[in-house]
């Protein structure tokens, strides 16, 4: 989406402020420029997309105490981006694996089995450790994403990719 002018901004946030339906307007104009400022400083898609979300939600979450101070809604938005990326980096990860997932009694015994898993050794610790919970503890991908510190969609892409990396080595 183009980017807002400060009065197309200034509506978008009134019209937030009156229904946080609306705020998608906000979402939009402003979602690429924050994913991208993450990303640039963390050079990690999933953990950006992540404090992306985190930042949108603080901001809807916050949208009825937003003041206007003169600086661009932008602004602010960086600001929020700011403290979570810095949050993220005093606080480790809910779950981490410290190695590479071990072999199973039954997975040892299994050729192709011990296959999958020691590709999944190779994959980095954020992919092992939910590639185990999904597939060896059996976790849903709600309970994944609360013991790892992630949103659903993040989980899910984190599991996706895994499986993509892993099926492109076994091919």
């Amino acid at each position: 989406m183009a980017e807002l002018t400060r009065e197309d901004e200034a509506r978008a946030i009134a019209a937030a402020k009156a229904d946080p339906r609306e705020f998608g307007a906000l979402y939009e104009a402003h979602f690429t420029r924050i994913f991208r400022y993450l990303l640039a400083r963390l050079r990690d898609a999933d953990r950006a997309e992540d404090l992306t979300q985190q930042t949108f939600l603080r901001a809807l979450r916050g949208i009825g105490r937003y003041r206007d101070r003169g600086a661009p809604y932008a602004a602010y938005l960086y600001r929020i981006a700011h403290n979570l990326l810095i949050n993220s980096y005093r606080r480790p990860p809910a779950t981490q694996l410290d190695h590479a997932p071990d072999l199973t009694a039954r997975e040892a015994n299994d050729p192709d089995a011990a296959i999958i898993w020691r590709e999944v050794a190779q994959l980095p610790s954020d992919a092992q450790n939910t590639i185990s919970l999904r597939f060896r503890e059996g976790y849903s991908i709600p309970m994944i994403a609360r013991a790892i510190g992630k949103s659903e969609s993040a989980a899910k892409m984190i599991i996706s990719r895994a499986l993509a990396a892993i099926r492109a080595k076994l091919v």
